[in-house]
Formats: structure tokens, C-alpha cells, sequence
């Protein structure tokens, strides 16, 4: 005899999947519909706050994540989204507490690495920066946009030629990469005119 599914969980696997697809306000509603039939439930406040995060509706997005983490203050995705909805605002300082909190919860979040990494760039702790970039890769080093922000990092605190090689590694990993590629052609015109 087979298990029934529960109904909030075939409303959450139907917002996970027009998730996927894109479209987002018919994953709202699936998600709403979930929290209906079994309210608070981390995973779907998580959700929510997610496909609001994504469609830049970042008042009602903090507002599902604040409601997740109030039922699992251990819930990595909802720290990250919501440090992003405050990256997306630039509050770089609120920001980087939430990836802090992110951090202990999952040491080697790649994600969290990475957007710390923008934070404290953003705050010009351009060391701390650089730490939390290099962690990144060394969690994921095959991301070649994290090398492009450490590339950029090194342009920044007047490390060219460091830059020259992080970019030139990127564009033979990935010759489509556009930011690696407009760098590069950035910092050649910069080299020219010295």
C-alpha cells in the first residue's frame, strides 16, 4: 500500500517546479497555497522568500525569511536570500552580518563566501575581501565569475598583474565569459597609455 502525499506537499512541489520554469507568479501562489495547508513550514516560508527575492520584491521577500528562520534559525538558504536581499539594497553592513550567520551555520557555503567576499569589497576591506574570494574558489574552484571578482578585486588595490593572470586563466577556462573578456580588454587600453 502506498503512502498518500500530503496536500501542502504537492502545492510545494508545484511552486518548486514553475519555480523552474520561471514562472514566478504562478510559484507565489502554489507556495501561499502550501503555507495555507501547513502553515510554517521552513522550507516553504524559504521558498516564498525566494521567488520574491527574485522578482525584486525584496519588502515581502525579507518577510518570509524573517518567518523562516523564526521556525529554524538554522536554515542556510534562508540567511543567504535574505543577505542578498539586503546585498540588492546595498546595506553592505547588515549584509555581512547575515553571511556571517550563514558561515556558521555552513563554513564552506560557496554562495555566502562569494557574496561576503562582495560585501567587504563594497565596505573596501579590500584584504578581507580578497580572503573570502580565495575561500570561495577553494571550495568551488571550477566558478570562474569568483575569479573575475578576485580579478577585479586585485585591479582595485593596483595589483594588474595579478588581475592580467586571474582574467587570463578565466578566458581559457571559459572564452565566453563577457566580464572577463571586457576586463581584460580594459586593463590592455590602461597598459597602452602608460
Amino acid at each position: 500500500m502506498g503512502s498518500i502525499t500530503s496536500k501542502w506537499y504537492l502545492h510545494f512541489a508545484l511552486g518548486n517546479e514553475e519555480l523552474r520554469r520561471g514562472n514566478f507568479d504562478a510559484a507565489i501562489l502554489a507556495y501561499k497555497n502550501a503555507d495555507a495547508e501547513e502553515p510554517n513550514k521552513a522550507e516553504v516560508l524559504a521558498s516564498l522568500g525566494y521567488a520574491f527575492l527574485i522578482t525584486r520584491n525584496l519588502i515581502e521577500a525579507e518577510k518570509f525569511y524573517k518567518k523562516c528562520l523564526a521556525v529554524d534559525p538554522n536554515f542556510h538558504d534562508a540567511w543567504l536570500h535574505y543577505g542578498i536581499s539586503r546585498l540588492y539594497q546595498n546595506d553592505f553592513e547588515n549584509a555581512e552580518k547575515l553571511f556571517d550567520q550563514c558561515l556558521l551555520i555552513k563554513p564552506n557555503s560557496f554562495l555566502a563566501l562569494r557574496a561576503r567576499g562582495e560585501c567587504l569589497a563594497q565596505l573596501n576591506r579590500l584584504p578581507e575581501a580578497k580572503d573570502c574570494l580565495t575561500q570561495a574558489l577553494k571550495v568551488q574552484p571550477s566558478f570562474t565569475e569568483t575569479k573575475v571578482d578576485l580579478a577585479t578585486l586585485y585591479l582595485h588595490s593596483s595589483k594588474a598583474k595579478e588581475a592580467k593572470a586571474n582574467l587570463a586563466e578565466v578566458i581559457q577556462e571559459d572564452p565566453k565569459n563577457q566580464r572577463a573578456f571586457v576586463l581584460m580588454q580594459s586593463l590592455n587600453r590602461t597598459e597602452s597609455c602608460i
